[in-house]
């Protein structure tokens, strides 16, 4: 029997299966004994490098090891089916070839790819491994969101030279800059931000919610046209850069056979793609059968299968059911789903493409049609409606524009008299369209980046307050290798040690477990840094830090005097191994957008745990109150009550206080109805353009990013006096009670326009002066010798 499937899988790979060959193998398994089982894998692999077939059952980390795409250094991701025949797909298929271009990229298909209808001209791409569910351990077929948000952590975590990921969908996106891993790294493509209506287009509730923290976050947002970049605009006031990334399509003018379909019989009307409410299929239908009465001699071909609602179950029922109803009173020949190049050549016969959407989608829709693109550059002439968009595409001598069905009649009664594409249309599309054109034009944002030789590797139990740093690392063009750990424990000691023998530089963020593992083990004193934050010096964390050889060091980065200084005191390590690099701000994510005059809206971002001292912030907001100030205080974040870990025993005190503030609130007088919970979201940049005064009430805080994040968006800070408060921030912030606080606020309402925005840009400028990312992570990277 082993014999029998061994001759099975070599007469596959003779003849170009390698697919089946390889799952053969592994099936298999150690059947055939490790070194024949590991070379006809490798063989397998080896052959399917050039191929960029989806490999299905081998995972991931293996599969990556084996084709070489370990070192890839783009990711490309949408929530769309590569199996369907629609201008998303066309897209995800185009984009994939234009990053090929420029090196290795992994493509992530939502779904199991079954047919290659859409992915037929990247299979051949050298470039370009596709990865789908089959591929992972923990899936059911499909991939959603949250699923390949998360396979697309796991993977930068293992690739060292990943760059950039581009990433198509609102939805997407937002979830993959949920934190600061990719912090800057990611090509933002939005489209999904509009619905239709009988008004015109509404901004969704969605992207009003969603746009700006992706803009903030996001390298750049790729838009389709200039309407798109203007729409977006509207949503948000950051000042995000925009990449133009027009429809882009695979040939040129020269690549197209200059056939003229011929008008002997029947007008033949070709479309390809999906069929939806608002794409035009009905009118067509139902012209069509107009004309035919009339004496027109016409037929019509579909091609595609993806027949999309746009309403709730029973309408798009409804919807299927009348356009198949149509479809078949006019005889259409329907082809199904082809590939792109037999969309082409069944294309090339027809007499006309349709490409005409009813003017309420069109007079409103911000974006182009890919089909219509395409099919002007291969000089099929293209019936469609005169949008502003179609009329700046295709200019005003554009000869079929139609409107209405009395246009479409006068179109279909000249025939032969105008059947072709003027050149210079097409040569229009070409410059601005054609994929050379579009991979030049973007070579300098998704070129390869190369800095050095050396492999840092970066390990921690919690990598929040240094991912935006190794995000920059690695768009900067930097390998760097993450290596995961538990509090107190190695998570995979093995992984660790080959993290240690690869690693040319190796930082620990927290001197904690992983610090203490790294300088044990670190025998041969490779550079090893330890950035150490406040927990560490804490009695629950000592007995760990106290493992730290300070000999196999080479430096220790503390984000604050009053850590190092006790840190100093308690180990007595060599003072010229101990560096103060205090912690950095995103700058460049915080800008001020306030209104010029200054109103009494208090905030603060999180009141949990009690040392937060939410009930100082309600004593300053009753006081004002009472005083005829119109002040309210908005809190960003989660309800203490929110968090599980505070319903535990030992919590019940505290969860009480909460509730008796709350009770508080609620018989007050002055202060009900004043304090709003905005509750825990990623837009908090926005949210703190309507806080005026940004309160930091608390009795202690290593930092307090909140704070400074607040001061950057133009707030005023009121800073309670807590250790170390006048030490990282200015002086003139502090108070040191509650009257203290009340007189700054009303000093700061009773100054002129000039004054306050004078204070404002100082403010600023103090942050960015000593917390600014460029000026910190430039003082790490010398520190760590890599500049």
């Amino acid at each position: 029997m082993l014999d029998t499937n061994v001759r099975c899988a070599a007469k596959e790979f003779a003849n170009g299966k390698y697919v089946n060959a390889l799952n053969i193998y592994r099936q298999l398994g150690q059947q055939l004994g490790e070194k024949n089982f590991k070379a006809n894998i490798q063989l397998c692999l080896n052959r399917l490098k050039g191929q960029n077939l989806h490999v299905p059952g081998v995972q991931v980390k293996e599969l990556l090891d084996l084709t070489g795409f370990i070192d890839a250094h783009t990711i490309l991701y949408a929530d769309i089916d590569l199996n369907a025949v629609d201008g998303s797909a066309i897209w995800m298929s185009s984009m994939a070839s234009i990053l090929a271009s420029q090196g290795k990229t992994l493509v992530i298909s939502k779904n199991l790819i079954n047919r290659d209808v859409i992915v037929d001209n990247i299979y051949n791409r050298k470039n370009v491994l596709i990865i789908t569910p089959n591929n992972l351990e923990s899936t059911s077929g499909s991939l959603d969101i949250e699923s390949a948000t998360l396979l697309i952590r796991y993977l930068d975590e293992i690739m060292p030279n990943l760059q950039s990921v581009v990433v198509r969908g609102l939805d997407s996106a937002s979830s993959i800059l949920q934190d600061r891993q990719f912090y800057k790294r990611v090509y933002s493509y939005l489209t999904d931000i509009y619905i239709h209506t009988d008004m015109g287009i509404d901004i969704t509730e969605k992207a009003l919610n969603k746009v700006d923290p992706v803009t903030r976050c996001s390298a750049a947002l790729l838009t389709q046209t200039k309407n798109i970049e203007n729409l977006l605009r509207q949503i948000t006031n950051y000042p995000f850069d925009a990449i133009e990334l027009p429809p882009p399509v695979l040939g040129k003018i020269s690549d197209y056979p200059q056939l003229k379909a011929s008008f002997n019989e029947a007008i033949r009307i070709g479309y390809a793609g999906k069929i939806a409410p608002m794409w035009g299929i009905q009118q067509l239908a139902e012209w069509v059968e107009t004309l035919r009465s009339e004496g027109f001699a016409i037929d019509v071909i579909i091609i595609g299968d993806k027949i999309s609602g746009a309403g709730n179950a029973e309408e798009n029922k409804r919807f299927r059911s009348q356009i198949n109803t149509l479809i078949l009173k006019i005889g259409a020949i329907r082809l199904g789903a082809l590939s792109r190049s037999e969309v082409a050549k069944e294309m090339a016969v027809v007499n006309y493409a349709w490409c005409w959407r009813p003017p309420e989608f069109e007079e409103h829709t911000v974006e182009l049609s890919t089909k219509l693109v395409e099919g002007v550059l291969a000089g099929k002439p293209c019936i469609t409606y005169p949008s502003q968009i179609n009329l700046s595409l295709l200019g005003k001598d554009y000869p079929f524009f139609i409107r209405d069905l009395n246009e479409f009649r006068e179109l279909m009664r000249k025939r032969e008299l105008v059947n072709q594409i003027p050149v210079h249309i097409r040569k229009r599309i070409e410059n601005k369209h054609s994929l050379d054109t579009i991979v030049y034009r973007l070579q300098s944002v998704f070129t390869k980046k190369r800095v050095g030789h050396q492999n840092i590797v970066f390990a921690s139990h919690d990598f929040k307050f240094i991912n935006p740093y190794i995000s920059f690392l690695k768009k900067t063009g930097y390998s760097v290798t993450l290596d995961k750990w538990e509090w107190g424990i190695c998570m995979d000691e093995n992984q660790s040690m080959v993290k240690l023998n690869q690693a040319d530089i190796i930082f620990c963020e927290w001197g904690l477990a992983n610090a203490a593992w790294y300088s044990i083990n670190n025998i041969s004193k490779k550079p090893l840094y330890i950035r150490i934050h406040a927990q560490e010096v804490r009695e629950k964390a000592r007995k760990i830090t106290n493992k730290i050889m300070i000999d196999n060091v080479s430096g220790f980065i503390f984000v604050s005097e009053r850590v190092m200084n006790e840190a100093l005191a308690l180990w007595k390590w060599p003072k010229e191994k101990c560096h103060l690099i205090p912690n950095f701000v995103l700058d460049q994510e915080y800008i001020d957008s306030h209104p010029d005059e200054l109103g009494c809206s208090l905030g603060i971002v999180g009141i949990t745990p009690q040392s937060k001292r939410f009930d100082r912030a309600l004593d300053l907001l009753e006081e004002l109150v009472k005083q005829d100030f119109d002040a309210r205080l908005y809190i960003k974040g989660y309800r203490p009550e929110e968090y599980s870990w505070m319903h535990a025993p030992s919590r019940r005190k505290e969860l009480d206080y909460y509730f008796k503030l709350y009770d508080r609130i609620e018989h007050s007088p002055a202060i009900n109805g004043r304090v709003i919970y905005d509750g825990f979201s990623n837009d908090v940049a926005r949210w703190y353009q309507k806080i005026d005064f940004i309160l930091s009430p608390s009795d202690h805080e290593s930092f307090h990013y909140a704070l400074a994040d607040g001061v950057l968006s133009g707030c005023i800070p009121i800073v309670w006096s807590w250790e170390s408060s006048n030490v990282i921030y200015d002086q003139s912030w502090i108070v040191n009670d509650m009257k203290e606080a009340i007189d700054k606020i009303k000093i700061h309402l009773m100054l002129k326009q000039n004054d306050y925005h004078d204070i404002l840009k100082s403010n600023r400028e103090f942050i960015v002066t000593r917390y600014s990312s460029d000026r910190i992570f430039h003082e790490i990277s010398l520190l760590l010798n890599i500049i």
